[in-house]
């Protein structure tokens, strides 16, 4: 009834703008599981699935986009290995590409993870990039430089 008529019976609410928040630990088996997260939350979020699916695009201005975007304010906690399944809806610059932020990782987080790119990839290297909060996709170009000093 919330759905179609945009209210609810009576004894029933909508939850749908409804927030997660405090220290408690919320166990879910994908991202799109997952409950809304209140900026305060600091407890810990378990995945318990060994396999995520992202896409790289383009939006309407010609950026790249990642979906989902996965942002976590607590501490992220993954299956000890597993892999991160990336499809490419079309051909991104190389750069940096963020897929999850948190709080931090809970473990050794995605150390052990390996990475599947489909789609229209672009030539080059692409691999996992994790640091203290974010999980990441480097993609350097064929040819690419890099001076150090």
């Amino acid at each position: 009834m919330c759905k179609w008529l945009g209210k609810a019976r009576d004894g029933y609410a909508d939850f749908s703008a409804a927030r997660v928040d405090g220290t408690g630990t919320v166990a879910a088996t994908t991202p799109d599981r997952l409950p809304t997260f209140a900026d305060t939350f600091s407890g810990t979020v378990t995945l318990s699935a060994d396999a995520f699916d992202f896409t790289i695009g383009t939006n309407a201005l010609g950026q790249a986009t990642v979906t989902p975007s996965l942002a976590i304010p607590g501490t992220l906690g993954v299956a000890d290995s597993g892999t991160v399944n990336l499809h490419f809806a079309s051909r991104p610059p190389a750069g940096l590409y963020p897929l999850i932020t948190c709080g931090s990782f809970a473990d050794a987080g995605f150390a052990a993870w390996t990475l599947d790119a489909s789609g229209d990839a672009p030539a080059g290297h692409i691999t996992l990039v994790q640091s203290t909060d974010t999980l990441s996709v480097r993609i350097a170009s064929v040819g690419t430089l890099i001076l150090l000093q």
